[in-house]
């Protein structure tokens, strides 16, 4: 059997175009903008560009289209030594696109039109099987059908790969799913959507939404609070980890780039509060710039950040 190595990526690929303005624009409002640009997104393709940035052998499974801007996240993919045998050119479908308004704080609000992410299907999970069942890591998340990833979640758990899951956008999951996750890792409205607790930046709301999700059979929960860090609860502990303080430009990324960097530190067998402090430092340094994959940092910015920023908190996490 093939020595088991690097993570494997089953998600969405997405072409991005972005806008920044002061605010964001209300129902039926014209802004006047600035700072347009494209670059190649999709959570999926997001992930896997972090981890292969910060240093993972990566495969990426997904499809695309036909078009121009398949043939730009290719070479993305090339550029970044994302292994994408797996990604199939649909011949119908065109490759996913993306409208992304971001505001002067950073925060964002996000259009996506589906494309050829929508026939993402067991059967080209099934034609990946080798490379997942060989992964240390297999990374999950919500915006390609949901058959394909139960079914990849499937082959994972069969031959012990590990699975981190970041349920984004939050989506129904059948309750016998939950118990089959090694690390879920949502951010605080997809922790409301499945622990039905609204977190409204409170802690002690958190870690309630995190023993719950807990209680469901997850062996680890992750749950990302922005400026404030991330939360980590296991059975009956659960901690803190603080963010890194950066000047935030925009977050669109910074939640992939977290899961790209928690994937790379458990795919190389780091514990845990390591991992976390490295997810945490890789959201971080991507929010200090514009766009998706753009943004996305380099090992070295990561670990510069966490040289210059590091506190035993960081790496340890307060107690809750």
């Amino acid at each position: 059997m093939e020595h088991k190595k690097g993570i494997a990526v089953v998600g969405s690929i997405i072409f991005d175009f972005r806008i920044m303005a002061d605010t964001l624009p209300r129902p039926g409002e014209t802004l006047t903008g600035y700072g347009f640009g494209t670059s190649t997104g999709g959570k999926g393709a997001n992930q896997a560009v972090a981890a292969a940035r910060l240093g993972a052998d990566v495969c990426l499974i997904g499809r695309i289209g036909q078009d121009v801007y398949g043939d730009q996240v290719i070479r993305q993919f090339d550029s970044d030594g994302i292994n994408h045998e797996y990604v199939i050119r649909d011949s119908i479908e065109s490759t996913a696109t993306c409208l992304i308004h971001v505001d002067k704080q950073g925060e964002n609000a996000i259009i996506i039109a589906v494309g050829a992410n929508g026939k993402v299907s067991c059967a080209d999970v099934e034609a990946s099987r080798s490379r997942i069942e060989n992964a240390r890591v297999l990374l999950l998340q919500n915006e390609v059908p949901l058959a394909a990833s139960l079914h990849a979640l499937s082959i994972a758990n069969q031959k012990g790969v590990a699975v981190v899951f970041n349920p984004a956008p939050a989506k129904p999951l059948p309750d016998e799913v939950f118990s089959k996750i090694t690390y879920f890792t949502p951010n605080e409205t997809e922790a409301h959507y499945y622990s039905g607790i609204a977190i409204d930046g409170e802690l002690m709301r958190a870690k309630k939404a995190a023993m719950h999700l807990i209680s469901k059979g997850i062996r680890h929960v992750v749950i990302t609070l922005g400026s404030q860090g991330a939360l980590y609860a296991e059975s009956e502990a659960c901690r803190l980890y603080p963010a890194f303080k950066v000047m935030s430009v925009d977050t669109t990324a910074a939640g992939d780039a977290f899961n790209g960097g928690l994937a790379v530190m458990l795919s190389e067998g780091r514990p845990v509060p390591e991992a976390i402090r490295f997810a945490n430092a890789a959201g971080a340094v991507c929010s200090r710039y514009p766009g998706a994959q753009t943004a996305i940092g380099r090992r070295q910015d990561v670990e510069e950040l966490i040289r210059q920023q590091g506190t035993p908190d960081h790496l340890m996490g307060i107690a809750i």
